[in-house]
C-alpha cells in the first residue's frame, strides 16, 4: 500500500480506511499476479469480502498478458489488453518506473553527439526468429494464448536490423525480465542486473524501441 498511501497524502481528495463498511471502494493491497499463489489468494479473498459488502473492487495488473481477470465487477487498471475485447471496467495503466536518469545517469541528461548513423536501442523479450514467430502465431490461433507483444516486437526488430542506415543496439531476452521472474518469484540479484542493463541500453541510444 506504500504507493497508495503516498498518493493519499499528496492531497485531500482520497481517504484511506480499513473499515470496509465506510469505504466507497476496496483496493487490492497487491498487484494481481495469477502465477503467485499468495497474492492470488489474498486478492480473491478480498474480492469475496468486497462483494459481500456491496463495494466495488479495484485491481492493478502490471503485465504483458491480455488475459481476462476472474472478477465479475472489478475496476481493473492494467498495462495490456486488446481494445476489441476490453471490458467496461478495464482501464489503461502506464507501466510505472523509477526515475532511470536519476538512478543510472547521475540525474544529468547526457546530450548525444550527432551521428550520420543513429543508434536504436532495445532491451526486452521478443520473438525475433521467424520460426519462433510462426510457433507463437500457431499457439495464439489454436489455443487463443500467447503474447502478441512478443510477435510485434520481433517483427519490428527484424525490420530495423535490415536497415543499413541504422545501428541496432538490441538486448533480446528469451524470458520475461530476462529470467529474473519465475513462477511468481523474483530473483532480486538477477533483477537488479537486468534493470541496470535495461537502463544503460536505453540511455546509450538515440532512439528506443
Amino acid at each position: 500500500m506504500q504507493h497508495t498511501e503516498k498518493l493519499a497524502l499528496s492531497g485531500n481528495w482520497i481517504t484511506l480506511t480499513d473499515d470496509i463498511t465506510a469505504a466507497d471502494a476496496v483496493v487490492a493491497p497487491c498487484e494481481w499476479l495469477p502465477e503467485h499463489a499468495a497474492t492470488r489468494q489474498t486478492t480473491q479473498a478480498l474480492a469475496a469480502d468486497a462483494q459481500a459488502a456491496g463495494k466495488p473492487l479495484v485491481v492493478f495488473f502490471n503485465s504483458d498478458s491480455a488475459v481476462k481477470l476472474p472478477f465479475r465487477e472489478a475496476f481493473v487498471f492494467r498495462t495490456s489488453f486488446s481494445r476489441s475485447r476490453r471490458g467496461p471496467l478495464e482501464f489503461a495503466l502506464p507501466a510505472w518506473s523509477e526515475d532511470l536518469l536519476a538512478r543510472f545517469g547521475q540525474g544529468v541528461p547526457q546530450l548525444r553527439r550527432h551521428a550520420d548513423i543513429p543508434v536504436v536501442s532495445f532491451c526486452g523479450q521478443a520473438a525475433v526468429s521467424r520460426r519462433k514467430s510462426l510457433l507463437l502465431q500457431a499457439k495464439r490461433f489454436l489455443l487463443h494464448r500467447g503474447n502478441p507483444g512478443n510477435l510485434i516486437r520481433g517483427q519490428a526488430i527484424r525490420h530495423l536490423r535490415a536497415q543499413p542506415r541504422l545501428r541496432c543496439q538490441f538486448l533480446v531476452r528469451e524470458q520475461f525480465w530476462g529470467g529474473a521472474l519465475a513462477n511468481g518469484t523474483m530473483a532480486q540479484k538477477i533483477a537488479v542486473q537486468r534493470r541496470a542493463e535495461f537502463a544503460e541500453n536505453l540511455l546509450a541510444g538515440d532512439y528506443a524501441l
